[in-house]
């Protein structure tokens, strides 16, 4: 590991070491401060050290392959999903496609439980205003995410580990 050049992704390393090390490794209710990053650019700088140092750690079996199997799966169910499902929408108001009446409850029901999770998620940490919120504008941000990831790939790996702007507050 040492000897590999990463740019980031290392606390995906360290944590599976750590794991294997048999390490308690536990989740937290309690409140973490966690800064995004400010602008268009500074996310797609991060989402693109993000996926790349993942691309690294995957392409030189950093990690057991069940281990690459799971973080590759993750990324292309969720490029792919959000893309099929994007899809789906001028697809069907167009009648396009058409499907059946169980098909169309379990696809309504389906998205009344991401706004449920989006929005309880949130409403947990920040209330029920924040979390209303969220659920409401889960598609906006949804897309704006997979635009950024889109992005990131297209640019390549980073040469150089880039630092985003954080608001004085939280350094």
């Amino acid at each position: 590991l040492s000897q590999t050049k990463i740019i980031s992704s290392e606390d995906v390393i360290y944590t599976h070491k750590a794991a294997q090390r048999h390490f308690h490794l536990r989740a937290t209710y309690s409140s973490v401060r966690i800064s995004p990053p400010l602008s268009f650019r500074d996310a797609v700088i991060q989402r693109r050290r993000w996926i790349w140092g993942h691309i690294r750690i995957i392409r030189q079996k950093m990690l057991p392959l069940s281990s690459r199997i799971r973080l590759t799966s993750y990324y292309i169910s969720g490029l792919a999903g959000f893309s099929l499902a994007t899809l789906g929408i001028p697809l069907t108001f167009f009648g396009i496609i058409r499907y059946d009446g169980l098909t169309a409850v379990l696809i309504h029901t389906s998205l009344l439980l991401w706004w449920g999770i989006r929005g309880f998620s949130v409403y947990k940490v920040r209330g029920l205003k924040h979390g209303f919120i969220a659920a409401l504008c889960s598609h906006i941000t949804v897309t704006l995410n997979f635009i950024v990831m889109i992005i990131a790939l297209l640019k390549g790996s980073p040469k150089k580990f880039e630092v985003i702007r954080k608001p004085i507050e939280s350094i």
